[in-house]
């Protein structure tokens, strides 16, 4: 299993035990909580290969979220200040995860908004990187997609020399 690249971190509880899996591209794994933490250096590799998976767009339920505390993690890694998250640049997947990021949740669900992705898209252009809660999907930053009208199509592709 490859701890810096999953695909999935869920936390689960069958009272009084809560149970954590973890699953990449090819297996998964789900162990009692204890078992993941019973040795401190062990927990601390694994744990770190986890905050590499989130911030690089692995799924995370709602129970990881609150047991594993990315909220205070995230803190640690400040957000670029400058970057802004185009939706008309997003598959309706992209809208929908970005929909369901706790903060942008919270917006919409304060003015009781129920908006499918397109109208999501439709109606808000851009989303501030540093007002989301987890970290960014590197997917949602198009670098090689011009921004503002009198962009050309002429930037080089990454790996290339300019020249």
């Amino acid at each position: 299993m490859d701890l810096y690249a999953l695909r999935w971190i869920k936390v689960t509880s069958k009272y009084p035990i809560r149970f954590m899996e973890l699953s990449d591209d090819s297996q998964s794994i789900c162990l009692a909580m204890y078992s993941w933490q019973w040795d401190q250096r062990m927990w601390d590799l694994v744990y770190n290969g986890i905050l590499h998976s989130v911030a690089a767009g692995g799924t995370v339920n709602l129970g990881a979220w609150s047991i594993l505390r990315f909220d205070l993690a995230n803190a640690q890694y400040p957000k670029n200040q400058d970057r802004e998250i185009v939706t008309a640049q997003l598959s309706d997947e992209q809208v929908s995860e970005l929909m369901d990021d706790p903060n942008v949740r919270r917006v919409l669900d304060s003015y009781d908004i129920r908006w499918s992705a397109a109208q999501f898209r439709d109606l808000i252009p851009s989303w501030p990187e540093t007002r989301l809660a987890r970290p960014a999907d590197p997917a949602w930053f198009a670098d090689d997609v011009p921004s503002g009208p009198d962009s050309g199509h002429d930037r080089p592709e990454r790996g290339k020399a300019d020249g």
